[in-house]
Parts: C-alpha cells; structure tokens; sequence
C-alpha cells in the first residue's frame, strides 16, 4: 500500500511544475529544458558557482540567435568549475559574442549543437607558469569529454598582448580549443580562426576543429574545416615563439592524436617572428598526430622561416604518422605546388578534385561510409557534407509543420513546435504551470515528453487540469512524519549496530590475541622438542665416541706394551754390541786379556753428553771409534769436535786410555 502511495505521490511531483529552467528535471526522459537567453544564464551561474550537474541533461528547444538571444556568458569558469552533463542542442543554434558557449567541460557529453557569432576573449585560463589561454567556440578547454553532431560558425579571434614575464600557451579552435582523453566526432568548422597573441615567451596553437590535444588518447572522426586557420606567436623580444596551425588540428603531443577521414579545405598559416623558433603547419594537423583516411584541397598552407619546408606539409607538418591521405595536386606550400605519391607521407597522393568530390571515389580509395555519415550535396562541385549535421545533409523534399498547442494557456504550455524535414524525428513538450497536471494528448496519448515522427502537418493539443493539492499536501505531511519517526528508529537501531560492532570488534581482537599466543606457544613446543631431539642425537654420538676412546685406548695399551717389549730387546743388543766392540778393539790393540771401558778414567772428559766440542785435561793423542769399530778421526790435542757426527754414542782412545762419550 505505501508503495503504490508513493508511486502515485512521485508522478504527481513530476507533474507539477517544480521544475527549472523551462522546464524538465534534470533526467534522461524529462531533462532541463533551455529555451532561453535567461536559461543560459542560469546554467552558467549555477555551474560556475560549483554546479557541476554530473549525469544531469539539458535539451536546447529552439534557436538562440536573435539579437535579444544573443549568449554573453560562459558555462565553466575554472578546472574545478566544469560541466559534467549531458547538453543536447536539439539540432538548434545559439549565437554567443564574447567567449565560448562552454568554458570548461569535464566527464561531459556534448551533442547536436550549432554555434554562430563570434568569440574575441579567453573562455578560461590557468595562471600558473607556464600561463594557459583557451578560446574556442563551442568549448574552449575539454577533459574526457565526449563531443559530437556539432558545427561551429562563429569566427573565433585573439590578439591579447602581456608585458609581464612568463611563458604563454594559448589554444584556439573552432569546436574545441584544448582537448584531453576526448572524442569528437561528426563535426565540422567554417567559422575563422585568428590568433595572434604577444609576450614574452609564446606558443600559439590553432586548428579547425580543434586547437591542440595532450599525450592522452583523443579521437577526431568525421569532421571537416572549410575556414582559414592562421596562428602567429608574437614576443617582444623575439627570443622564444612557437606557432602551430592545421586544418583539423593545430598540434597534438604524440600519436595519441588519431585524426581519421576528416578534410580540410582552409588556408592554413603558421608566422613566428624573424628566424626565431619554429613554425608547424598542416593541410590536417600542424604537428604530431596519427592521420588515416584524410585529404586536403583547395587551400594554401605557409610558414614562416622554413624555406627548407621541414615543418610544413600538405597533410601534416612533422613528427606525425601518415596513413592513406591524399591531397588535391594545386595546393601550394609557401608558394610552391608539389607533388607526391606517397599516401603515407606528409605531403599524401596527388588525386584531383573530381577525386575528392565522387562519392565512390572516396569509398573505395578512402573507406567513407556515405550510409549513416557522410553525404554528397546536389550539384557538381561540392565536397561531402556530414548528414543531419546543422542542416546538412538531409533529404530533398518537403517540410511540414509541428504545431504543440494547449487547451488552456492558464494551465501549462509547450514546446517543441516549428517547421521540421519530413519524416524527421521531433519530441514535443507539455509543462504544467503550478499546482496543475498534465492529462494527455489531444490524440489520447500521455506520454510527455513525446517523440513522433513528422510525416505530414500536424497538431497536437496538450490538455491539463487543475490540481487541487490540499489533500496530497496532507499527506506529504503525514508521510514526512512517518519518515521522521522512522530516521529515528534507524538512528537508535544504528547506534544498538555500532555498539554490538564495537563489541565485536574487541572480541575479534582478544581472538586474534589468542591466536598469536597459540602460535607462539606451538612455535616455543616444536623448538623445545627439537632441542630435546638434538641432545638424544648429542648423547648417541658422545657414547659412540666414549666406545671408541675405550676401544682405542685397549689398542693403545697394546701398542705400549710392544713397544716396551722392542725397547727391552734393544737394549739387550745395545749391551752384546758393546761387548762385542770392546772385544774387537782389544784385538786391534793386542791386548788378549778381557777388557771393560772404566766409567772411572784418570782422563776427564767434559761435556759428555755433548752437542759438539768434548775437551781433555791435557793434550794427548785421540783417536774416535763408531760402535762398529770403525776409525773416524786421530788427532793430537785438548779438544775434539764431534758436532759432524749423528747422535748415538762414540768410543774416543785418549792415550792409553779408552772414554765412551754420547753425542747428542
């Protein structure tokens, strides 16, 4: 029951007049309605004050041209002051004298939408080194913005001076004149574009449809330029200008720039100053930009200080990417015709005119779709025209009229009626003044707004009725208390949620808390268990080892036992080897009688044991013996040196006497 209450309640508010502007609120099905200079007025102050009107639509409902129509303010005034809507011209024309109809867009979509008049000053600026001017004539600075069906013919002019320091950027064209991460497609420009502003450092940027992109992607499709392009930098100082002009384009940053099956038929200049600096001109695009499908005719192109035609070119003037364009044969470069056939250059292929004005022509050689884009006018001569752009391209035949009237101008009005191509789409409006209702259709029918398709003349009559709202006020009221009683039981429910949440909160912390605890003490387990498994392998190696100690020691044991053994056996073959030398020694003397060598000797004898030299207490003749008898050195002294001799032990004759001395 509340449901289907307040289902009723929000068609009955949609039928009232609560709406701005002239009508509408803002959605896609009944967007705002601009039907004046004043509803102009009023989207610009609201945008420029902070409105940005994100996913808001608006629909222009007739031409703004008139002298009383004519648009003096701007809709953007800052890159935090855009609009982010969606703008349908409805295929109607506003005239502007000052600045551009939009300043600054963002995130917006821009569509069917002719502007006439002129453009002579900034729409928007950042001043912050290096400065930025945007001038333009449909929108003068675009960001990830979306702009199509549109034409420009308002002639767009600059030539502001500074005498101030700083280095100056300025950007005009005639749909855009700076476009970022933008598309614009089916658009075209036959209005003027002159810039030619003066300070200290200058770069000066103008092109057809648009003045100069950035290094993020833009896409130009379908769009044409049939006015002159001119760009001059001027500096006092002459020390630092740039120029850039194109036809489409007067520069991008990179190949990001994609220019495809566009056209251009206007001079295009690019002037700096003396020899200072360059100048880029372009039949399509001065400077950077990937261009397919493209070709120029008809036109000049010049630039100033490049007698070497380094940066000019009848497609583009340098550091772009060229892709199947083609120029008409007469165009001149500073002066000069060229030829060329290479459609991949700068310069692209000589074609003729009846080239460029033959609609076959260009489909084969150029992949035109002359089905739902392009269109060739009547006649001979002519080149494509975009189809139902700004009154090109529509059907020959004849028009009708679309009459939307009311029953009672006390009640409501509407708009939508004029003189329309047969067989075109029109949508009629039916507005209710205040507290009245729109009830249907002369024909019956209720949808407001309507689309129908205009066949033949015809009259449609919308029918309202007054709306008698004390009773729905009534329950506006009651229903705004119910509300009220029901925020504040939200309220008491959120804060019971936000206390259980806290609650929550703190038990997931003394979870987590245990958690970590429980890690820790696994962590401290599985090390104490790998300790305890380190000490029984520990314990297993040191009783190994202890085995072995004991096995070896039984092996050493042995070994000693041996050795005492052998040393026991030595010492016994020592003694019979003495005995035995002793025995020789006493034959060689002829002595027969058993003999001993006296430790006891009248001879003294010192050192002994000895390193080397052994001394006697007086000279006497000395013979050394080995302890095989053999004869090793006689002399006749007090000393005797033994340090040429190994260790062991040596029998010396002193006299008469016999000394065993040890030589160590």
């Amino acid at each position: 029951m509340k449901k289907n209450f307040l289902t009723t309640l929000t068609g009955l508010l949609l039928s009232i007049n609560l709406f701005a502007y002239s009508g509408g609120n803002g959605s896609e099905a009944f967007p705002y309605l601009i039907s004046s200079r004043a509803d102009m007025t009023e989207l610009a102050t609201a945008v420029n004050g902070g409105q940005k009107y994100a996913g808001v639509y608006f629909k222009l409902t007739r031409d703004l041209t008139g002298s009383a129509d004519i648009i003096t303010t701007t809709i953007g005034s800052s890159s935090s002051n855009y609009f982010s809507g969606v703008f349908d011209g409805g295929g109607y024309e506003i005239a502007i004298n000052g600045g551009a109809v939009f300043g600054q867009i963002q995130n917006a979509t821009i569509k069917n939408l002719g502007v006439s008049g002129r453009v002579t000053s900034v729409s928007y600026n950042i001043g912050s080194g290096p400065y930025h001017y945007y001038i333009g004539g449909l929108c003068a600075n675009a960001v990830s913005s979306n702009i199509s069906n549109c034409y420009n013919k308002a002639s767009v002019s600059y030539s502001g001076s500074f005498s101030t320091a700083g280095a100056r950027n300025f950007y005009a064209g005639g749909i855009c004149g700076y476009a970022s991460a933008c598309t614009i497609a089916n658009c075209y420009n036959t209005g003027s574009i002159y810039i030619s502003p003066t300070a200290s450092t200058t770069d000066s940027y103008a092109g057809g449809i648009c003045g100069a992109t950035d290094d993020k992607v833009t896409n130009i499709n379908n769009c044409y330029n049939t006015a002159t392009i001119s760009s001059t930098a001027n500096s006092p100082n002459a020390t630092s200008t740039y120029a850039y002009a194109g036809g489409i384009c007067g520069s991008g940053n990179s190949s990001n720039l994609k220019i495809t099956n566009c056209y251009n038929t206007g001079n295009v200049s690019a002037t700096t100053q003396a020899s200072y600096r360059e100048a880029y001109s372009g039949g399509i695009c001065g400077r950077y930009g990937a261009i397919q499908n493209c070709f120029v005719a008809d036109c000049r192109i010049t630039n100033t200080n490049d007698a070497t035609r380094v940066y000019i070119g009848r497609v583009g003037g340098a550091y772009g990417t060229y892709t199947n364009s083609y120029a008409y044969g007469m165009i001149t470069l500073n002066g000069n015709a060229i030829s060329s056939t290479n459609a991949n250059s700068k310069n692209g292929q000589d074609c003729t005119t009846a080239n460029l004005q033959t609609q076959s022509w260009l489909t084969s050689n150029l992949s035109w779709s002359f089905t739902n884009t392009w269109v060739m006018p009547a006649g001979n001569g002519s080149y494509p025209e975009l189809k139902d752009v700004g009154g090109q391209g529509t059907s020959i035949g004849p028009t009708v009229i679309v009459t939307a009237n009311t029953g009672n101008a006390t009640l409501g009005s509407t708009l939508g009626s004029g003189t329309y191509d047969r067989n075109s789409s029109v949508t009629i409006y039916a507005v209710p003044l205040a507290n009245n209702v729109f009830v249907a259709w002369s024909d019956d029918n209720t949808n407001n707004p309507r689309t129908i398709t205009a066949a033949d003349n015809i009259t449609l009559t919308a029918i309202f009725d007054a709306c008698d709202n004390t009773d729905l006020l009534t329950q506006i009221a009651a229903l705004e208390a119910d509300t009220a009683a029901l925020n504040s039981q939200l309220n008491t429910a959120n804060g019971t949620i936000s206390t259980l949440q806290n609650d929550l909160n703190t038990a997931n912390g003394t979870i987590t808390t245990l958690k970590a605890d429980t890690v820790t003490l696994k962590a401290q387990i599985a090390g104490l268990q790998s300790d305890l498994s380190d000490c029984e392998t520990a314990k297993t190696v040191l009783q190994n080892d202890l085995s072995t100690c004991e096995t070896s020691k039984t092996i050493l044991q042995s070994d000693l036992d041996t050795a005492n053994s052998l040393i026991t056996e030595l010492q016994d073959d020592l003694s019979d080897c003495e005995e035995e030398v002793i025995r020789l020694l006493s034959e060689e003397c002829g002595t027969t009688r058993s003999a001993s060598i006296r430790s006891e000797s009248v001879i003294s004898v010192f050192p002994n044991p000895t390193t080397g030299v052994v001394y006697f207490n007086a000279v006497n003749n000395v013979k050394v013996y080995s302890q095989q008898g053999a004869l090793l050195q006689e002399k006749t002294g007090d000393s005797v040196d033994l340090s040429n001799y190994a260790s062991g032990v040596y029998l010396l004759r002193v006299g008469s006497e016999w000394v065993k001395v040890v030589k160590k």
